[in-house]
């Protein structure tokens, strides 16, 4: 990280450095120029003390280093100057889900049958075939068939692993495949039995699924949730309160929306409660902008106003 360290200046670095080494010819030039009219060795000397081509040369590099030391107060890694130079220009931020925002423990919430077999023994049958291998996906379709105490005997031919995919096998002479829509729908070209589009079309966004199909067609779909950690909220709040932040352009004591942001997440429980809150304090806010003439502050405020609406209220 050290040795690259060089490789990941920030733009801002590089301009200081080029300008810090042009002003150096005018600098000599100037303290000969003060030699030659005073004659006076102090006087000429007194200019080089002046330079500031150093002090700006030593100044953004100093300026990243704190920069990243606080960051890494925060437990924020960064590697390089440039990094932190494109954060300042990002207007949107992308998290990685598993293991981030989640837990990583996907666990299973609901097998739907799209057949005349119960729930159960599909579930057993998708075990059976996601026991061989260590995903997470996998292990959590196995875990939910223990907790069931479904026994799930090696009821299938050699399985067949598809990677990024999903598996393929045969069930008593039937073929087995259980994976990604992709995987089953434009790979397999399974479809939909006929009088269950209804069901299909109504599956739950929120759950990822998986998909298990018996020759050709779609038997289950198993529902997985991976669950989202306590802290995720809160601090999601706090990024968007702070973006919120700067994209209004509103003053610091909005920080107090910290806590409300974190809890205004869709299907939150009183997120309508805690929305009036917000939009109450804003409101007041805005008023007592109004009142003592501080009239830019207010549109700040009211454009807040307009943001907090739109992402949480009902039209």
């Amino acid at each position: 990280m050290i040795e690259d360290s060089e490789k990941l200046k920030s733009s801002l670095e590089g301009k200081a450095e080029h300008l810090a080494d042009r002003l150096v010819p005018y600098t000599l030039a100037g303290t000969g120029a003060v030699y030659l009219l005073t004659r006076n060795v102090m006087k000429a000397l007194a200019v080089l003390m002046v330079d500031f081509s150093c002090a700006l040369k030593l100044a953004m590099p100093i300026s990243v280093l704190s920069a990243i030391r606080e960051a890494s107060h925060y437990q924020v890694t960064v590697k390089g100057g440039k990094y932190l130079e494109a954060m300042s220009e990002a207007d949107t931020i992308v998290f990685d889900k598993t293991g981030t925002l989640t837990k990583a423990q996907p666990t299973v919430v609901d097998v739907i049958p799209f057949c005349e077999a119960q729930s159960d023994e599909l579930l057993r049958i998708a075990a059976c075939l996601e026991e061989h291998f260590p995903h997470s996906m996998a292990k959590a379709v196995v875990d939910a068939a223990a907790q069931k105490g479904l026994v799930h005997e090696e009821i299938h031919s050699k399985v067949e692993y598809i990677v990024a995919h999903g598996i393929s096998s045969f069930v008593e002479g039937k073929k087995v495949v259980i994976g990604s829509a992709h995987f089953i729908f434009e790979d397999e070209k399974c479809v939909v039995p006929e009088g269950y589009q209804s069901r299909f079309d109504s599956l739950p966004e929120e759950y990822s699924h998986l998909y298990l199909a018996v020759d050709g067609k779609l038997c289950a779909v198993i529902c997985i949730e991976d669950p989202l950690r306590e802290e995720a909220a809160e601090e999601g709040g706090k990024v968007y309160s702070a973006f919120a932040v700067q994209y209004t352009g509103a003053p610091v004591e909005t920080q107090w929306l910290y806590p409300y942001l974190g809890k205004l997440q869709p299907g939150a429980p009183h997120v309508d409660v805690y929305a009036e809150k917000v939009l109450r304090e804003l409101t007041s806010q805005r008023k007592g902008a109004l009142h003592t003439g501080e009239e830019e502050r207010a549109a700040r405020l009211e454009k807040l106003i307009q943001a907090v609406e739109e992402q949480y209220t009902k039209r």
